[in-house]
């Protein structure tokens, strides 16, 4: 019961309910972010649904007309564009965005391509793994403008195939960079600018 903070051991406080209410399915992935206020948001996925928390109150936010995934292999994942939550389902191989405090329910994300899986990088840009039903293909939008998937040569949308026998399962930020699993290996997209954007290796 002990929690660190900064690289300091701060006093044996034990542990707080922070999660008033019950989530329905199997849990398949959590998101914590800030939003513009400084207030902490929760997002929590289920094979069955999905929820945002503010601090206070659990709210479901699953999409109109989803189809529950298969309890032991439904994968989500999650990440927040600025206070836009960004979140993707293997199972219905959509993306889907969530405003906080917007009400409602979240809702297929405009021009996104179908996808596995979903990350937002260091620059403001949706990457989609397994995009278009090819489960090798990486597309992601134009900079800040996460409705544009359609590349040109005045936005930096674009899209690359990996080079594995795998297929790709999720990605992530990192510093520098992003990184993307496949079930045999693993690639770094790193950003280039113009004209080629990303680079995959």
């Amino acid at each position: 019961l002990v929690r660190w903070f900064e690289g300091q051991i701060r006093p044996m406080k034990g542990w707080a309910t922070g999660l008033t209410g019950t989530l329905s399915g199997n849990t398949r992935a959590a998101h914590a972010f800030f939003d513009n206020d400084g207030s902490g948001w929760a997002v929590f996925a289920t094979h069955t649904n999905l929820y945002a928390h503010d601090g206070t109150t659990l709210d479901t936010i699953t999409p109109a007309g989803f189809v529950s995934g298969h309890a032991d292999t439904s994968q989500w994942t999650l990440d927040n564009f600025g206070e836009i939550l960004i979140a993707c389902n293997d199972s219905t191989d959509k993306i889907y965005e969530y405003t906080l405090d917007g009400g409602g329910d979240a809702t297929i994300l405009t021009n996104a391509p179908d996808a596995s899986a979903a990350f937002v990088t260091e620059e403001r840009i949706i990457v989609a793994i397994g995009a278009d039903g090819n489960p090798r293909k990486v597309k992601w939008s134009d900079q800040e403008a996460r409705t544009t998937w359609t590349a040109s040569a005045t936005n930096q949308a674009g899209d690359l195939n990996l080079t594995t026998n795998g297929i790709g399962m999720c990605g992530g930020r990192i510093w520098g960079g992003g990184l993307i699993w496949t079930t045999d290996d693993i690639h770094l997209m790193r950003y280039l600018g113009q004209p080629d954007i990303y680079g995959i290796e």
